[in-house]
């Protein structure tokens, strides 16, 4: 039979095969039995401190963790203890079923301790914060409820007051005061040794009331008394020296009722008297202090309002004595009854009823000198006396004047009687103009208006100036004035065409030049005149339109114009007025010495443009035909310059050599103008302007006025 494995039924041990053999077994400790058991001592040890180890680490971690979410949760539910208290419980739950077995109470134990103590402090927060928040309502409520009491005291009567305390006040009060009451209880004993008790804020409550009721009725009687002293001193014009205000009378009074308040609220048997009674002598001591300090500050209050009532008083005072003054000076004339009543009414001084006087006296003799020199009459002005007599009675006037304790000199004099003719020129067109009216006008205003072309108005003021040897001072302060205008406004460009064209046409009226006296405005006139010399070059789109330019032409003048103001007058007052105002001579100096280092020919520039100009004969005319550079027209002409165009070329080449230096500096930047000035771009300029100036030339209209300038 082949072989086959089994299971083997009986297995040989060293045990069973020593029995087998006799052997008797030894039960003595081997050497490998001894090494066994002290690895096993170690191993024992070993796996203690691996356990230990594991424990450790554990529990530091769950604390970390622990406390980091717990933390977490404090954080963001601060004044939140519910829900503070279901995100820890439900950490804890989770927490301790996940711990292992051994730590299961360790972790309870930590999580709910830690929770405890955030959560402690959580309430904590939330209830001072509802406390806080109770507080600040009452606070708002007890606010409103005071100023509410307070409002109304203020408008009591004394016969209302104690109706309205037992009534009203006082029921509102016990209210408020069992709503402090519950506050106060929930306070710590901390708070509660720092807030006072319901008594004492329901006592606090009643005094602060009724000082307030006590400064009511003291203002009261005060605004009375002041309302009658005000009238009288209204009534009077001026607050006598021995006069006893009603204030004082009731400042009396109202010491004389502290004094008995303190000692007894209830002193005034006959009167309502005070309603809160329940006071003792300090806080009655401190009621009438507070009361004091408020009647002082009205007092002082009161005192300025006096002041100010006086000096309002004296203001107006003062203003009608101005108003009286200008209507005299306007030459209505006052008998010496109407002088006394108006200064009788305003309790004039001394000094104030000499002034009106020698102002009533002074206005009727000029007027009646006046009368006697000059007098217009069917447009325009008449003298009366030739110039000796004339002298002559100026002087008598001054003497007259004089005798009467008046002091004025013959300059003053002949001044004051020729704007009283002044006046009357100009009210011819102005019916309502008054005397105050002249003398406060600005005279740019007056000629913007057209008074700069009126021919009367001109010869007016020539025959004036002759007559009395002085111009008007509105004339001469009107010419005074141009230091004020500046040249880079337009507004004041306009301004400043107007009072050239004014100066250059009193220039031209027949008599003797205007007599300014020393000073700007003497200075100004002649250049004035020569200002407006400069800027009639500059055309008016009108002129220009008849002169036959084409539509593109005329559009660039209209475009140009102002431009061309604006130099010519920024020259001017570099020249006359302010040279450090403007850059504009700067700029010239430098054109020129380009010019002349660089050997410049701009005439020859100005030339060859001009006679390709003046040989732009009509296209039919196949070349025989020459134009004429100011007015269009053509001539016959076989070759060469037209002799009967000379003048004209001529004319144009001189005037366009003027123009064109003014109008290529200007056209340079004040800032930049040194580094861009060259001789490259100076004749680009010049080409540039060339035919622009021509068109100017043409267009200012010969034949036509050449002195208009308006915009």
């Amino acid at each position: 039979m082949a072989l086959t494995t089994g299971d083997r039924l009986n297995k040989a041990t060293v045990s069973s095969i020593q029995s087998r053999m006799g052997v008797v077994p030894a039960y003595k400790p081997t050497g490998i039995k001894k090494a066994t058991d002290a690895v096993s001592a170690v191993l024992d040890v070993e796996a203690e401190k691996k356990a230990n180890q594991e424990e450790l680490r554990w529990k530091i971690d769950y604390k970390i963790k622990t406390r980091e979410t717990i933390t977490n949760f404090a954080r963001e539910n601060f004044d939140d203890p519910d829900t503070f208290t279901k995100l820890t419980d439900a950490y804890i739950a989770s927490s301790e079923a996940q711990a292992p077995v051994r730590f299961k109470n360790f972790a309870k134990e930590f999580s709910s301790t830690l929770a405890f103590q955030k959560g402690d402090t959580i309430w904590n927060e939330a209830n001072n914060k509802s406390k806080l928040a109770l507080q600040n309502s009452f606070n708002l409520e007890s606010e409103q409820m005071i100023s509410s009491q307070v409002e109304q005291i203020m408008k009591l009567t004394k016969d209302k007051e104690e109706e309205y305390w037992f009534d009203t006040l006082l029921p509102g009060v016990s209210d408020h005061i069992d709503i402090y009451g519950k506050l106060w209880s929930d306070l710590t004993a901390s708070e509660q040794a720092v807030t006072p008790d319901p008594d004492s804020y329901k006592q606090g409550l009643l005094l602060g009331f009724e000082s307030k009721r006590l400064e009511s009725n003291a203002l009261d009687a005060l605004n009375m008394a002041q309302s009658i002293d005000s009238g009288y001193i209204a009534e009077l014009g001026f607050l006598p020296s021995d006069y006893i205000t009603e204030v004082s009378k009731i400042e009396k009074e109202l010491a004389q009722f502290a004094k008995e308040y303190v000692k007894d609220p209830m002193f005034d048997k006959s009167s309502s008297g005070a309603v809160f009674t329940d006071s003792n002598y300090n806080e009655r001591e401190k009621l009438i202090e507070t009361v004091t300090a408020e009647i002082q500050e009205w007092n002082v209050g009161n005192k300025k309002n006096v002041d100010k009532q006086l000096i309002l008083i004296n203001q107006q005072k003062e203003q009608d004595i101005i108003n009286f003054r200008e209507n005299i000076e306007e030459g209505n004339i006052q008998t010496d009854e109407a002088l006394n009543v108006f200064l009788y009414s305003i309790n004039a001084t001394d000094e104030q009823v000499k002034d009106i006087k020698d102002t009533n006296l002074k206005t009727q003799i000029i007027t009646d000198l006046s009368r006697t020199l000059t007098r217009f009459e069917n447009g325009k002005v008449v003298n009366l006396q030739d110039g000796g007599k004339l002298e002559s009675s100026i002087i008598n006037t001054k003497a007259l004047l004089e005798n009467k304790g008046i002091d004025m000199t013959i300059d003053e004099i002949k001044q004051q009687s020729i704007n009283m003719q002044m006046f009357s020129i100009l009210n011819i067109e102005r019916p309502n103009l008054t005397f105050k009216d002249y003398f406060s006008m600005d005279l740019l205003s007056v000629a913007d208006s057209g008074f700069v072309n009126d021919q009367t108005n001109l010869t007016s003021l020539m025959k004036l100036s002759n007559t009395y040897g002085i111009v008007p001072d509105k004339l001469d302060d009107y010419f005074s004035m141009v230091d004020m205008l500046n040249y880079e406004v337009i507004e004041d460009q306009k301004q400043l065409g107007v009072m050239a064209q004014f100066a250059y046409n009193l220039s031209i009226q027949k008599g003797r030049p205007l007599s300014f006296k020393e000073g700007k405005g003497n200075d100004n006139f002649d250049n004035l005149v020569e200002l407006h010399k400069s800027l009639r070059k500059v055309s008016e789109y009108n002129n220009a339109k008849r002169a036959g330019l084409t539509t593109s032409q005329l559009e660039d003048i209209e475009k140009g114009a102002t431009e061309d103001r604006r130099n010519i007058i920024e020259q001017w007052f570099g020249q006359y007025i302010n040279a450090d105002q403007t850059f504009l001579d700067e700029k010239m100096l430098l054109l020129e010495k380009i010019i002349e280092d660089e050997n410049l020919n701009v005439q020859k520039i100005i030339e060859d443009f001009s006679e390709n100009k003046q040989e732009d004969g009509p296209w039919w005319g196949f070349g025989f035909f020459d134009t004429d550079l100011i007015d269009g027209n053509n001539e016959a002409n076989i070759s060469g310059r037209d002799n009967q165009l000379e003048n004209s070329f001529q004319f144009v080449i001189k005037e366009m050599d003027e123009q064109l230096k003014l109008r290529v500096a200007a056209s340079f930047k004040d800032g930049t103008y040194k580094g861009e000035m060259s001789k490259e771009s100076i004749i680009k300029a010049y080409k540039k302007n060339l035919s622009y100036v021509l068109n100017t030339i043409r267009a200012r209209g010969y034949g036509f006025n050449e002195n208009d300038w308006t915009s």
